[in-house]
């Protein structure tokens, strides 16, 4: 199924279509996807806790708090097999870029690394982009900064971007992301402006990224659990379930 233009809809619409495609993302990973002793679930706010949203003005588009799909783990030793399908070889994306961790950032990881709920510790999240990130400078630093603080604890991201460039972000979200660790450009396709990134969160950053387009297929991508280890998360499968789900006012929007 190609990928739709989400421009079309309202922020609101498309907050329905994302919920829905974060618990299939959730689903597939659950099914036999992640190895044993890890799981994915839905986060309903982050450690930086859910702040009450000022009320917005009648011409202002609506902004939702992002669901983070978060993976648990209690103690698991990954150099023997535990079910599911994690693998070792490099994910094989268009692009692949990576930068040595420098000292500001292992002080960071130091301080950040054990993150824990109970017995279990956050090793991944799901992001999915939603309009509200890139409605304002400050909401996008916000959402920057959110991503960031991810990677310097060592907690892997695959990012979901399906909007096109704005001001805030002229050549992607990711160039604005690496723009933080690296002078090297980041990667950037004009003829594919959206973005799918899979980062890597070791000693060494590393971003796995596959430019896609609007009507493109989405590919499957990298989520890692270790630095080494990742499984390959279907997203065409589960963005086609939940577009079968979505509601039909929705779908209408796309079909005038």
């Amino acid at each position: 199924m190609p990928i739709h233009d989400w421009t079309k809809v309202d922020a609101g619409w498309f907050h329905d279509f994302h919920q829905t495609w974060s618990i299939e993302i959730k689903r597939v990973l659950n099914c036999g996807i992640l190895p044993e002793g890890v799981f994915a679930f839905i986060e309903q706010k982050t450690e930086y806790g859910r702040k009450r949203i000022p009320r917005r003005k009648p011409d202002e588009p609506r902004r939702f708090e992002p669901d983070v799909l978060a993976l648990q783990i209690s103690e698991v030793d990954f150099s023997q097999h535990h079910g599911g399908t994690m693998v070792v070889d490099r994910p094989q994306t268009r692009l692949v870029q990576h930068v040595e961790t420098d000292q500001e950032h292992y002080a960071r990881r130091a301080n950040r690394i054990s993150i824990h709920k109970g017995k279990d510790r956050v090793v991944a999240v799901v992001e999915i982009v939603s309009p509200g990130h890139k409605h304002s400078k400050r909401a996008f630093e916000k959402f920057l900064g959110k991503t960031t603080k991810f990677l310097d604890q060592g907690i892997h991201v695959l990012l979901l971007d399906l909007f096109p460039p704005t001001p805030r972000d002229p050549q992607g979200v990711h160039h604005a992301d690496w723009d933080r660790y690296s002078d090297e450009i980041a990667a950037f396709s004009r003829e594919k402006p959206l973005t799918l990134v899979g980062y890597s969160a070791g000693e060494e950053l590393q971003a796995f990224i596959e430019p896609v387009a609007m009507g493109d297929a989405l590919p499957l991508m990298p989520l890692f659990i270790t630095p080494e280890k990742h499984v390959k998360v279907p997203l065409e499968e589960s963005y086609m379930a939940a577009w079968d789900n979505t509601s039909l006012p929705v779908k209408q929007k796309f079909e005038a």
